[in-house]
């Protein structure tokens, strides 16, 4: 409000036998105090507090019917100001992929409360490949201040279905046995490999059992079972003369 001094004082002055031009600048005057004033009073200092979800910075795989991020919750924001003069708000929630540009896929006018999001089903429809990067983020705009405020980024990574390459090399100390070297391309980052031997009175060694390139392996028929917590690879290898140096490859 204006303080009651300010104008008396001002109407005081303008009392005296005072010029035209001395009355013309005290009203210009006035009019600045108040609008200032105002402003002030409309003015509010936004502070927004963003909801992670339990996603956020982690990756995960589409097994063949994609992956459904739960949603991003709406944030509180909080003013300073009149309680009875609460904000009205533009609102846009982004989304990027792989680093590209930010598209506008949800946004309201002049509200008071922002909605939740939720983002929409991923999919991931190439196997063996890098993953992508998913990025969102929420824009606000004061409609009277017009201050500009936006959310942290939240992200994360969809990954491929598992690709699996393989070569078989002849072990250098033992001509009789040879040497596994797997390439698995795509999934999440932590892998589980278990060999297992379908060759009667053919034994792996515990460090063969779980190696993901395993050597000195006899001459036989071998199964390899590939997972990351999302999904699977399960192949059967023959391990003989006529596969050394044969790359072959399987998907999920």
């Amino acid at each position: 409000m204006i303080k009651r001094n300010h104008i008396f004082k001002l109407k005081l002055f303008l009392n005296k036998k005072s010029s035209p031009s001395i009355i013309i600048f005290c009203g210009f005057l006035l009019i600045v105090i108040i609008s200032n004033l105002a402003n002030a009073q409309s003015k509010t200092d936004m502070s927004l507090f963003a909801i992670s979800p339990e996603w956020n910075g982690k990756e995960f795989c589409d097994s063949g019917n994609g992956f459904k991020p739960s949603r991003i919750s709406a944030p509180l924001i909080s003013y300073a100001g009149n309680s009875a003069d609460i904000p009205l708000y533009n609102y846009t929630w982004e989304q990027r992929i792989n680093g590209e540009s930010w598209v506008a896929i949800a946004a309201g006018k002049s509200v008071r409360t922002i909605p939740s999001f939720y983002p929409a089903v991923l999919y991931y429809k190439s196997e063996g490949i890098k993953p992508i990067l998913y990025n969102w983020r929420l824009k606000l705009i004061n409609v009277s201040s017009k201050e500009t405020l936006e959310s942290e980024i939240f992200s994360l990574s969809l990954m491929s279905s598992m690709s699996l390459h393989k070569m078989i090399t002849q072990n250098q100390q033992d001509k009789n046995k040879y040497n596994v070297d797997l390439r698995v391309v795509g999934g999440l980052a932590i892998k589980s490999f278990e060999w297992k031997s379908l060759t009667p009175k053919v034994n792996l060694t515990s460090t063969q059992k779980n190696a993901e390139d395993p050597v000195g392996l006899p001459a036989g028929e071998y199964q390899i079972t590939i997972k990351d917590g999302c999904s699977s690879v399960v192949q059967t290898i023959q391990l003989n003369p006529e596969n050394i140096n044969q790359i072959n490859q399987s998907s999920n």
